[in-house]
């Protein structure tokens, strides 16, 4: 009697520790590329300072608009979402993982506002005070970023699609808004969003390091999600570089006075609404392909009981890669 040929053991999936470690430091590294570009450069500041000038440029009416997103940004709203963030996780009997969500937030609005302070900005140009304070990184960024990695956190694993999107558009429009009203510049935007990114990778390499990350098989984002994502950010990314493109290549553009000024600013709401959506989409695909806050099989009950299994049953379990 002829006996069936052994089945190959499936590779289990890599210890999620250096996954999460490599994705801070490339976050973190983002941040302090951004730092040293455009805030510690005459070049940098040059660009920048030009586009914020053209803030004062706008209509009140769209200024007015965009001052009415960033006033839902406050101290309330912040708290309130640090509540219903911990309420999640206890609502999924996963309370410690609130916990450290609501500390991720916390943490990166506090280092964002102490970063202004301590973080110097080289006096390279002359001009109205206004124009050159330092602003770097954005707290309002970060808080609307961070609100949105910690609910990525949170969230029930199959929900985490419709939670991207939701995330990706806080951070888009409020960085966008900051932009307009010229309470930031991109760099600030940018800056901030990749800092509460980096803090969200902390948060899960203190969780993988306890041992409360386990294989989805239903965590993962559909990649069509993922590539509307990207369709609108390629979008507004290469409308923003047409437009200085546009600028270098017919100097008549720039008259009447003012007028680079005017393009550079819509340049950069455009491409740091493209890039704030790209940091958090990074976050999003760097967590997919695990549950958060349980350390081994899940109990019964669980809202994603289908979703965890145990690293060391990995070779006996297939995991749907969708």
């Amino acid at each position: 009697m002829s006996s069936l040929p052994d089945t190959p053991d499936l590779p289990a999936r890599p210890d999620p520790t250096r996954r999460f470690a490599l994705a801070g430091a490339g976050f973190l590294a983002v941040v302090v590329a951004i730092y040293l570009a455009f805030v510690t450069t005459e070049a940098g500041q040059r660009i920048e300072n030009a586009a914020l000038h053209a803030s004062s440029l706008r209509a009140d009416s769209v200024r007015a608009d965009s001052l009415a997103y960033l006033n839902q940004v406050s101290i309330v709203t912040f708290v309130a979402a640090m509540t219903a963030v911990a309420l999640v996780g206890l609502l999924r009997r996963r309370a410690g993982l609130g916990v450290l969500a609501v500390g991720v937030m916390g943490s990166a609005a506090l280092v964002a506002q102490a970063s202004k302070v301590v973080l110097p900005r080289p006096e390279l140009l002359e001009g109205p005070a206004w124009l050159l304070r330092n602003s770097f990184p954005s707290g309002t960024a970060t808080v609307a970023a961070s609100i949105g990695i910690a609910a990525l956190m949170v969230v029930p694993d199959r929900l985490r699609w419709l939670t991207l999107v939701a995330a990706a558009a806080l951070a888009a429009v409020i960085g966008q808004a900051t932009q307009v009203t010229g309470w930031h510049r991109a760099s600030d935007v940018l800056g901030g969003v990749a800092l509460a990114a980096a803090f969200g990778c902390a948060g899960l390499l203190a969780l993988a390091r306890i041992g409360y990350v386990q294989p989805s098989a239903i965590g993962r984002v559909h990649p069509r999600v993922f590539s509307a994502l990207m369709i609108v950010v390629a979008g507004s990314i290469a409308l923003g570089i047409f437009l200085v493109a546009a600028l270098l290549v017919f100097p008549l553009l720039r008259t009447p006075g003012d007028a680079d000024s005017v393009f550079l600013h819509t340049a950069s709401n455009l491409v740091t609404f493209g890039l704030s959506t790209v940091v958090i989409a990074a976050f999003a695909w760097v967590i997919q392909p695990y549950t958060l806050g349980t350390s081994g099989a899940p109990t019964v009950g669980d809202a994603d009981d289908s979703a965890a299994i145990p690293f060391r049953e990995l070779d006996d379990a297939t995991v749907d890669p969708e």
